[in-house]
C-alpha cells in the first residue's frame, strides 16, 4: 500500500453497506472507490466550515453575542 493510504476498518450497519454497493454497483465504481469520494467530499465540507469559524472566532468573542 502506498504510504499516503490508510486502512480505515470497522464495522458498519447492513443497511448502509447495501446501500453504498447498490450506488457503486450502478456507476461501476468499487465499494472503497465511493466511500473514498464520498468521505473526501465531506472532508472538504468540514475544512471549509473550520476555515469559516476560525475566520469568524478570530474577532472579538463579546461581538458574537450581540
Amino acid at each position: 500500500m502506498p504510504s499516503d493510504l490508510i486502512d480505515l476498518r470497522g464495522p458498519c450497519p447492513k443497511e448502509t453497506i447495501d446501500v453504498l454497493d447498490a450506488i457503486s454497483l450502478a456507476r461501476g465504481l468499487t465499494r472503497t472507490q465511493l466511500v473514498n469520494e464520498v468521505l473526501g467530499e465531506w472532508a472538504r465540507i468540514r475544512l471549509h466550515e473550520m476555515s469559516v469559524m476560525s475566520r469568524v472566532l478570530r474577532r472579538n468573542p463579546d461581538d458574537a453575542e450581540d
